[in-house]
């Protein structure tokens, strides 16, 4: 199997943030071939990111639960993240205040601002997205990033 690359699906990874403070590497969307939806959710979890894999966490188990009640399987539908890098400590919020008060201090100090890891995977997020129908944003941080 081909090593994912975040980069040529159009995420701004050279330019993010996220890429020197993520825990572990990308964890690639799974895309499943006549799927009938894509689940966004916000960014993957611990076991995700040592599976190398999305939704296949304590939420991922959820997920399947509930798509198991209206009988569809794994490979009906298609998995990604608004992010696709797990934050330090798995907690956006505070990845997004401390890049706030980074940003404030750049910009005293007259350098750039430096930008939101939503940003910079977004470019790649909206490629999947129009590969869809159907998409079903899990949550609030993956609704605005769609």
């Amino acid at each position: 199997m081909a090593r994912y690359d975040p980069e040529a699906a159009g995420a701004r990874c050279d330019i993010c943030p996220l890429r020197e403070r993520r825990e572990g590497g990308p964890v690639p969307p799974q895309i499943n071939p006549n799927a009938r939806a894509l689940l966004v959710g916000e960014a993957p979890g611990r076991v995700e990111v040592d599976l190398n894999v999305p939704f296949v966490g304590d939420s991922g188990q959820e997920v399947m639960k509930t798509l198991g009640t209206m009988s569809l399987t794994r490979g009906d539908v298609s998995f990604s993240n608004a992010l696709l890098c797990r934050p330090p400590g798995n907690d956006l919020g505070q990845l997004t205040y401390n890049l706030s008060k980074e940003n404030k201090a750049r910009e005293r100090a007259g350098l750039p601002r430096m930008p939101s890891p939503l940003s910079c995977c977004r470019p790649r997020l909206m490629r999947e997205v129009r590969g869809f129908e159907n998409v079903v944003a899990l949550g609030k941080v993956s609704y605005q990033a769609i």
